[in-house]
């Protein structure tokens, strides 16, 4: 019984610490992308990349700790999680599917509506899910709560 009581507490302990970072982080991670993919002209798709790359492991991590510990919002962590997964997923087949058939990359299927949807899939869907899962951690971040204990107004 007190090995479980320990690690409840450790449990809301991790999800406090959470709670107080996640939201800046995603914050600056969000900001810095915006900025860079826009002041740098040159590189700006390769600054949109980088970004995706740090704050897309940052939120899949974040969503599967807090499903895993049955934190709020959990059926919209639940949805953004699955698309992630499903987004990762066909990323990596179509990526790999002219590699499967042993067929260069610039024959003729790829271009054209293929190649459409793979852009799509590509550079939107990421940032449609990054700005979604922000506007959770945002929610969760601001929510009302009872005013009690050490440091109530930052719910500490």
């Amino acid at each position: 019984m007190e090995t479980i009581r320990i690690m409840k507490n450790l449990w809301r302990g991790l999800l406090r610490v959470v709670k107080i970072v996640d939201f800046p982080v995603q914050t600056i991670l969000l900001v810095g992308t915006l900025l860079l993919t826009f002041l740098d002209k040159e590189r700006n798709l390769l600054s949109l990349m980088t970004g995706y790359l740090l704050i897309g492991p940052w939120q899949m991590f974040s969503a599967l700790l807090f499903l895993i510990a049955r934190g709020p919002f959990r059926s919209a962590r639940k949805i953004h999680f699955t698309l992630s997964v499903v987004l990762l997923l066909l990323l990596f087949t179509i990526m790999w599917l002219p590699l499967i058939h042993e067929v260069e990359v610039s024959m003729p299927y790829w271009v054209g509506p293929v190649q459409r949807v793979y852009q799509s899939l590509f550079m939107v869907m990421p940032g449609l899910l990054a700005l979604f899962y922000y506007g959770i951690t945002g929610k969760w971040a601001f929510q009302k709560t009872e005013t009690r204990g050490f440091l109530p107004h930052i719910n500490f």
